[in-house]
């Protein structure tokens, strides 16, 4: 028993930093990963620090519930993510559908915006670090993990001096060169992932650019991939993979997934409107990425830890609305009293957060959170106005 409270079950991946143990907490019984340093040396504790501060509150960022050093080792208790790495995912499927893959790379830089927001620079973003739900044949959900390498911007380093920090494969030149790295690391890192992701070519040669000025930011590489996903129209879940749905299982069971039909074709429907595009979204759209059939059952698990369950995670399919401008006239009527849609999405309720429907600032847009009521709500602007709202997000709607 570890701090009188976490049993471990079984070991579940061991690497140069450490191993991750798949545990119960026994005050509430729920299942937990914990990440052990195998010391408490300088360095692991400042690694173990840097984690475990990271509390961000965002659905696609890991939240770290607990830590403790115990007889010289350092640890770190998070939430278990059931689904495996986005490194596992891609070895098992080679190329995965366009949805799934442009679903993912938007929710992987949705964390950077909220990470690069908040001061930070994760520093190794990799396809191992990215985390995914057990979400069977629904929509994917991806959480950003591992930030033991981050920096506080722009004076506070928490890794030596004495080497480069981070994945050699995903480094960007200024870091490779030994210059200070910022925001634009992530990009670059970001950008390589999406490219195993089937990102349009030319945001990824955008993100990858040798000089860091060249590069999008996380937010506007977040604002072109909903661009190209709301181009493409409605997604119905489960989508198809050489002919099966495709499905992230979890990898801490052994008990069959339900069988899933193939989807039937969704009815027609009209594109919205978005916001017009930077340059480096003017290049066609490339081919469609080959499907190619690969191993379903997935490889060894990594986990890690979001507070938020991955139903609440379809928000961010909501990237769509189109910024206005302009009010409504003056000596209009009042807006029609609404109400909460009936598949509104669910999850913890926050006492602190928004009423829905209740005003939001434009620079929230697209920001996430939820009502005293447990409704899932994203800032959202409202159409033929200048106004944004906290607007209940719809289960189906992707």
């Amino acid at each position: 028993m570890l701090a009188g409270r976490y049993r471990l079950v079984a070991p579940v991946a061991r690497g140069a930093q450490g191993a991750v143990w798949r545990a119960v907490d026994t005050h509430g019984g729920t299942e937990v990963a914990v990440k052990v340093s195998g010391s408490a040396d300088l360095e692991s504790l400042l690694r173990l620090v840097c984690e475990q501060s990271v509390r961000l509150g965002h659905p696609h960022v890991l939240t770290p519930v607990d830590w403790f050093v115990r007889e010289g080792e350092a640890w770190l208790v998070l939430p278990l993510v059931r689904g495996g790495t986005l490194a596992g995912l891609l070895a098992d499927y080679g190329e995965l559908p366009i949805e799934a893959g442009l679903l993912i790379a938007q929710q992987l830089m949705e964390a950077l915006v909220a990470v690069h927001g908040a001061g930070l620079v994760h520093r190794d973003v990799k396809p191992s670090n990215l985390l995914l739900a057990a979400s069977g044949p629904g929509r994917p959900c991806l959480y950003l993990s591992d930030f033991g390498l981050a920096r506080v911007l722009p004076h506070l380093r928490l890794t030596s001096t004495r080497f480069v920090a981070g994945t050699p494969d995903y480094l960007a030149p200024e870091v490779r060169a030994g210059s200070g790295g910022g925001p634009e690391q992530d990009v670059y890192a970001a950008g390589l992932v999406l490219r195993e992701l089937g990102a349009p070519a030319a945001l990824v040669a955008a993100m990858t650019a040798d000089a860091p000025g060249d590069r999008p930011t996380a937010r506007e590489a977040r604002d072109e991939l909903a661009r190209r996903r709301a181009a493409s129209g409605p997604v119905r879940w489960p989508v198809l993979w050489d002919g099966e749905p495709f499905l992230i299982p979890d990898q801490f069971t052994d008990e069959p997934l339900p069988r899933v039909e193939p989807p039937r074709p969704a009815a027609p429907a009209s594109t919205p409107s978005v916001p017009a595009a930077p340059a480096f979204a003017q290049a066609a759209t490339p081919p469609a990425v080959r499907r190619r059939r690969g191993r379903v059952a997935l490889g060894a698990a990594v986990l890690g830890a979001v507070a938020l369950t991955a139903a609440a995670m379809t928000a961010f399919a909501a990237l769509t609305s189109e910024a206005g401008a302009g009010g409504a006239p003056a000596g209009s009527s009042p807006a029609p009293v609404r109400t909460v849609p009936p598949h509104a999405e669910e999850g913890p309720p926050d006492p602190a957060g928004p009423a829905v429907f209740a005003p939001c600032a434009p620079e929230e847009a697209l920001a996430v959170s939820f009502s005293p009521e447990g409704y899932l709500l994203v800032c959202d602007h409202v159409p033929a106005t200048a106004r944004y709202e906290w607007t209940p997000q719809l289960s189906e709607e992707y």
